[in-house]
């Protein structure tokens, strides 16, 4: 039960990172702009992949919830660190 609650509670930290680091982009000059549309991306997919995986607990973790969860973890880290 404590590594659910640390997951989640990660999973809360890094969201709360990439929303900053958004907004900072967001609210930053021209050069900033691929660093913005990156930061978006992230923060979509960040997103869909915690509405999935609250789907993996209320569905009692399928396969293919699990695969599209670590999935989209992978994209959005992927999409951050290009």
């Amino acid at each position: 039960m404590q590594v659910h609650f640390l997951h989640r509670f990660l999973a809360l930290c890094t969201g709360i990172v990439f929303a900053g680091l958004a907004y900072f982009a967001c609210r930053s000059d021209v050069k900033l702009r691929s660093f913005a549309r990156l930061t978006a991306v992230s923060l979509v997919l960040f997103a869909i992949q915690a509405l999935i995986g609250a789907a993996n607990i209320w569905t009692k973790a399928t396969d293919i919830g699990q695969i599209a969860h670590l999935g989209t973890g992978t994209s959005s880290g992927s999409a951050f660190s290009t």
